[in-house]
């Protein structure tokens, strides 16, 4: 998922980024530098993400399989 930068850094990985650039992050990372405030999520992909219907699997009683 691509995230904007909120301030300049330099990284092996991404080389110097400038506020304003996109940069595709995953898993953690993308967790770790949003909180300590390098990224944000831009507004169109996080209202994308807000209208998408949540794919939620039944959870299985797993008590109940213990019982028997």
């Amino acid at each position: 998922m691509k995230f904007r930068a909120l301030k300049e850094f330099s990284s092996v990985r991404w080389g110097n980024v400038c506020v304003g650039d996109l940069v595709e992050l995953d898993g953690d990372i993308a967790k770790k530098m949003v909180d300590l405030g390098y990224m944000e999520l831009p507004q169109q992909t996080a209202i994308a993400l807000r209208q998408e219907p949540e794919k939620v699997e039944p959870k299985k009683d797993i008590l109940s399989k213990a019982k028997k």
